[in-house]
């Protein structure tokens, strides 16, 4: 979809493919999709149920790594994704196949402090987090630690 962290996604996938890597972006199910042949319309809503279609997908498709670019407009403010990672990590408990997540968070410290709240399990769940830059990461980390303390 045609926003930043949209514009960034496509520019990391096309890199990625260049390297012969099998790149595909699971993105909404909407006219806002530019078809580039490596995005894969899937999602209709980011609710709680796209944790079972992405999730079925890596496992149809044999992923090795899930990279979730975060936040993005097309998540439409829904929980799904932030809970995505958590439900990844019991997932894999079952499965032969094991599925990395990792996270780069854009703009983490000018997000609302309830969208903060909600990235929590995003944060906590994923095996990597990226960064835009030191001050974001810096802040992440103060905020988790809040929420790690003994």
């Amino acid at each position: 979809m045609k926003c930043g962290v949209g514009d960034y996604t496509n520019i990391l996938a096309r890199y990625l493919k260049k390297t012969g890597l099998n790149i595909k972006i699971l993105t909404s199910d909407n006219d806002n999709v530019i078809e580039d042949g490596i995005s894969i319309r899937l999602i209709k809503d980011w609710n709680f149920k796209c944790i079972i279609d992405i999730s079925k997908y890596c496992k149809e498709n044999k992923v090795n790594i899930l990279h979730i670019q975060y936040p993005t407009q097309g998540y439409g403010f829904k929980i799904g994704i932030n809970i995505l990672p958590l439900y990844l990590k019991f997932y894999n408990l079952f499965m032969s196949k094991k599925v990395k997540v990792i996270t780069t968070l854009h703009e983490f410290s000018q997000s609302h402090i309830l969208r903060k709240i909600s990235m929590i399990p995003l944060i906590m769940f994923s095996d990597k987090i990226i960064t835009t830059n030191k001050e974001e990461k810096d802040v992440i980390k103060k905020m988790v630690s809040i929420y790690t303390r003994n």
